[in-house]
């Protein structure tokens, strides 16, 4: 047995099921589709493109409306969804050179959340925090952890894969004892989920972002990583401001 993409059979059931009880936050036919695209995307990069994790530190980026991040914090209060840095810095300061320096703060927001795969109303609330965090693979062999970082896509492991085998394969081996049950269920549920109309989201299963952005050429966003709840982590401060946790989408696409 294994586990993969949702069919176009199973979406239509979700979509189905979520028909009747849309709600005004997600009645926007852009984000709508960017889900059922995403439902039924396949794979828009080559699998070595995938980002590894091989220190035993590394530096994680959220996307935030969020209030809560201090820089005493030591631990997550709640699981995040990551890019590493500097990638997502790269895009959009790309961006901003396209746009010569013109663009808005509404725009650049609403921009960098299509690009990371999130609903792109009140983006403009949204602000950077990053995270220092130790490598600490979650959910996978045979002492694992319940706290730490995994891939989410069909294969959790963040760091090379010694076997050589792909990092995110197009299919789960439910028979690998190494990959948990734990995160079996989690990948099921969390596909489930992300698949309906109704506070889904325009998840890729592939180990990275689903760019959602009318003006672009390609729906690969960024490599993401899932940090659990209860992880140590240092908030690193705004490099222009060391008395602040929080980057502007400004300061943090500067050039």
């Amino acid at each position: 047995m294994s586990l993969k993409k949702a069919t176009p059979a199973l979406l239509t059931f979700l979509l189905l099921i979520a028909s009747g009880n849309l709600t005004a936050h997600v009645n926007d036919k852009a984000w709508q589709q960017a889900i059922i695209s995403a439902a039924l995307h396949q794979r828009d990069a080559d699998d070595d493109a995938l980002t590894t994790l091989d220190n035993a530190h590394v530096t994680l980026v959220v996307f935030t409306s969020y209030a809560g991040y201090k820089l005493n914090d030591s631990q997550l209060n709640a699981t995040v969804w990551t890019t590493v840095a500097p990638e997502m810095q790269k895009q959009c300061a790309q961006y901003v050179r396209q746009k010569h320096g013109t663009v808005t703060t509404k725009e650049l927001t609403a921009w960098i959340a299509r690009f990371l795969g999130l609903p792109d109303r009140e983006a403009d609330k949204r602000r950077f925090v990053a995270l220092s965090v130790p490598v600490i693979q979650a959910y996978y062999g045979e002492s694992f952890s319940n706290i730490g970082i995994f891939r989410p896509c069909t294969d959790p492991r963040i760091t090379p894969h010694e076997d050589h085998s792909p990092i995110c394969p197009d299919e789960m081996d439910s028979h690998n004892h190494d990959i948990t049950s734990v995160y079996k269920t989690w990948f099921i549920n969390n596909s489930i989920a992300a698949h309906r109309l109704d506070h889904g989201s325009p998840w890729t299963e592939y180990g990275y972002t689903y760019n959602w952005n009318n003006d672009t050429s390609s729906t690969q966003g960024v490599a993401e990583f899932v940090v659990l709840k209860g992880t140590p982590v240092t908030v690193l401060p705004n490099p222009l401001d060391a008395h602040s946790a929080y980057i502007s989408a400004e300061q943090y696409c500067q050039t």
